[in-house]
């Protein structure tokens, strides 16, 4: 499924990169299938992934040339969504991805 609704925005390789996340379904207790996709990215980009026994993902980078000298930049997320949703809207957070609107 090819959206493309964010493809307008800048710097575009972020929104693009977003946008193929919300691509896939992950409410809490059910990470399975980000945690594949961010292993499959991270492999795709020659980006070291490291998973430990509970399922948390580390990935590590080497610095853009130039930049060598400047501080460790740590990012820290949830791979998971709360998921909640207005009576009415079909809507399966375990199976559907996100609609998608500016």
């Amino acid at each position: 499924m090819t959206q493309n609704v964010l493809a307008h925005l800048e710097p575009a390789v972020v929104w693009q990169i977003f946008e193929e996340i919300t691509r896939v379904p992950r409410p809490s207790k059910k990470e399975e299938k980000i945690r594949r996709w961010i292993k499959r990215w991270a492999a795709d980009h020659q980006v070291r992934c490291r998973e430990d026994t509970v399922g948390n993902l580390l990935l590590r980078t080497e610095a853009t040339p130039g930049c060598e000298a400047y501080p460790t930049l740590v990012l820290q997320a949830h791979m998971d969504m709360v998921c909640q949703k207005d009576s009415g809207v079909e809507y399966d957070p375990v199976c559907d991805p996100l609609t998608l609107t500016v």
